[in-house]
């Protein structure tokens, strides 16, 4: 008696291919974005504004929250702006041994900051700070973080000249730009030569 038997055919088990082939995904994505963290790479970049009080007094309150500037943070210009406290060394020694409150920009993907002017209000009064910085780490590499002081609170214009200003000499320590350096404008009135933070673009 001759018994018949019938094997079934089970094909190979495709386990292997699947696991094969998400692992060359995951290969190519790791390889795209570390390319896309080395295109970026970047010296970090940032500015801490200070803002003062009619009597001198650094402002730690509402003139910071309710300070307007420009431009706004976007998708072209990729920096964040926030109210920050420094402490004595990233403020540069500015209050001592105090800690300095401060409006604070940060380059973040795209390692760069633009601020054009910056109001601050104060009893239907304003004053108008013209900066003109224009920070962009990619294309001059270097310690990029600045501390500016500013005058005491008065009604109208004033402009920051760029002439003479030093670059930071270090990331971990800021180059400081008194109050002094400022000087009353106009702002129909064409701005001087190096207005703005010299080779920046």
């Amino acid at each position: 008696m001759i018994i018949s038997r019938h094997r079934s055919f089970h094909p190979p088990s495709s386990r292997p291919l699947v696991h094969c082939a998400r692992g060359m995904a995951f290969a190519v994505l790791l390889l795209a974005i570390g390319g896309r963290a080395e295109a970026q790479h970047c010296w970090p970049s940032s500015v801490a504004l200070v803002l003062r009080e009619a009597s001198g007094a650094i402002s730690s309150g509402k003139m910071l929250k309710t300070a307007s500037y420009m431009p706004a943070p976007s998708r072209e210009v990729d920096f964040r702006v926030e109210v920050r406290r420094l402490d004595p060394q990233a403020a540069a020694g500015l209050a001592g041994g105090d800690s300095v409150p401060v409006l604070y920009w940060w380059g973040r993907g795209a390692c760069r900051v633009d601020i054009t002017q910056v109001v601050v209000r104060r009893n239907g009064r304003e004053m108008r700070l013209l900066l003109d910085v224009h920070l962009n780490t990619l294309r001059r590499p270097g310690p990029t973080t600045y501390v500016i002081d500013t005058p005491p609170f008065r009604a109208g214009t004033w402009r920051l000249p760029w002439c003479g200003i030093p670059a930071p000499s270090s990331s971990s320590e800021p180059a400081l730009i008194p109050a002094d350096r400022w000087i009353r404008a106009r702002p129909d009135t064409a701005p001087p030569p190096c207005a703005q933070t010299p080779g920046a673009r």
